[in-house]
């Protein structure tokens, strides 16, 4: 059993009546979105504070394979309450910061683009058109 500050490593998804394999990650929502459309699917991302960097956790949870996550904000002490950073974090990018969880702890497989220039009136929007999920958790974008 577990305790509280173990490490704990596994590559399978507990569940009640044992080990799932980690591809079967999708099981509850085939019927809501089929696979074929989850795995061609992307999402964009704008805006990893409180709210966003659990959007994007979720996101790769399901297993959506392609996330770009844009933030130009570093992580300060007036974060670390209300977006439950930790110390360790204050001064990293938070979209950095949040592609580094994902990948370490939510779903390896996911590919994360980090984006931390500023959004300007200038930037290529392309990219951002052709993602099937576009969320702006942002507090402003000046």
């Amino acid at each position: 059993m577990a305790t509280f500050g173990a490490t704990v490593h596994s590559n399978a998804i507990g569940s009640s009546t044992g080990a799932v394999p980690a591809d079967a990650r999708d099981t509850r929502q085939k019927e809501l979105i089929p696979p074929e459309e989850l795995a061609n699917s992307s999402a964009y991302v704008f805006g990893c504070g409180a709210i966003g960097r659990q959007v994007v956790y979720m996101l790769s949870a399901m297993g959506v394979p392609r996330i770009a996550v844009w933030d130009n904000d570093m992580i300060e002490v007036v974060n670390l309450g209300p977006q439950a950073w930790t110390k360790e974090q204050i001064g990293q990018n938070k979209a950095v910061a949040t592609a580094t969880f994902v990948k370490s702890f939510v779903n390896s497989d996911t590919d994360m683009l980090t984006l931390t220039s500023e959004f300007t009136s200038t930037t290529r929007i392309e990219d951002i058109q052709s993602s099937s999920i576009l969320v702006v958790l942002v507090n402003s974008l000046v």
